[in-house]
């Protein structure tokens, strides 16, 4: 995992702001895994005897990714006026 955070002042009254991060895992060797979803439709297995070794699977596991951005526009006009524009993705 990682971020950063960025601020750019652009004069006394306005600033824009950057947030980054990126995360990552990876584990292999897990049990089978399932997946629920809408619909009513999952099946499940009967219960397993968790004392029995060899339910691990060599490529099973998981590989994930999140990578996420934020930036915000702020600018303050005074007298208690405040503009802030910003999006995620």
């Amino acid at each position: 995992m990682w971020s950063a955070d960025f601020d750019l002042h652009l004069d006394g009254r306005t600033v824009i702001e950057a947030d980054v991060s990126h995360y990552e895992t990876r584990s292999v060797g897990l049990p089978g895994s399932i997946v629920y979803f809408a619909g009513g439709l999952t099946q499940l297995p009967k219960a397993i005897d968790p004392t029995r070794i060899g339910y691990g699977q060599p490529v099973a596991g998981v590989n994930l990714t999140t990578d996420t951005g934020l930036a915000k526009l702020k600018h303050d006009f005074g007298n208690g006026w405040r503009l802030e524009l910003g999006g995620l993705y």
